[in-house]
């Protein structure tokens, strides 16, 4: 049996291909954010050493042409490589302060959240992720109630966003922040704390259901 051997790269760059959106890093492993029956599809494929000829032949032209961090560079794959993004789950955090718990609902995307069951000012949660030098958009998925804080986001220590999540109840409400200025390539760590609430808010709750970042030049 010949056994195939391809960096995370180069699968990265394969599901997009097959699905033709850009693709995802997340820490040092590079994922597709693409069609996701896809993409587990092809990567089975791969472990299982079933590539189809067409699908060889696709990654023989990417391992050719040398994936650059996750995007491939040939022009002929049209892979735009300011259109990077990176989305987040809410359960790959590496370190927390407060109590943080998986809250499953079907009324929300992804059919649920992780929030902070502690409920207190200053809780936080982070990721590790990697990001190229570039102007990012981010968009941080959650929901508005009445007992919900006001929500920073700080990349390396420095704070890119702010959402008051306090409102009229709503599972599934959209926060988003354009102009994220990433000055140079490398692990990042992206924080999200809690840092007090609107004056009519009654609590600091703060749902997660995912975060994303595009970069758009």
């Amino acid at each position: 049996m010949i056994t195939y051997e391809y960096t995370l790269d180069h699968l990265c760059c394969l599901c997009c291909i097959h699905s033709g959106v850009a693709n995802s890093t997340m820490g040092d492993k590079s994922l597709s954010y693409c069609n996701w029956d896809n993409s587990i599809g092809l990567l089975s494929a791969v472990f299982e050493n079933e590539l189809s000829d067409a699908d060889k032949a696709k990654l023989d032209v990417i391992v050719e042409h040398e994936c650059e961090e996750g995007v491939c560079d040939c022009s002929s794959h049209n892979i735009d490589k300011g259109q990077v993004h990176t989305t987040i789950l809410p359960l790959s955090f590496f370190s927390q302060v407060g109590s943080w718990i998986l809250d499953i609902s079907s009324a929300k995307y992804l059919c649920g959240n992780l929030y902070n069951v502690s409920g207190e000012d200053l809780d936080s949660i982070s990721y590790v992720i990697k990001l190229e030098e570039g102007n990012y958009s981010l968009l941080f998925q959650s929901d508005k109630a009445t007992d919900r804080g006001i929500v920073d986001i700080d990349i390396d220590d420095v704070e890119v966003a702010s959402f008051d999540c306090y409102g009229e109840s709503s599972p599934n409400y959209s926060y988003i922040q354009s102009n994220i200025l990433i000055s140079s390539t490398g692990i990042k760590e992206l924080k999200i704390r809690v840092d007090g609430k609107n004056i009519l808010s009654s609590g600091y709750i703060c749902p997660i259901t995912f975060i994303s970042l595009w970069r758009v030049s």
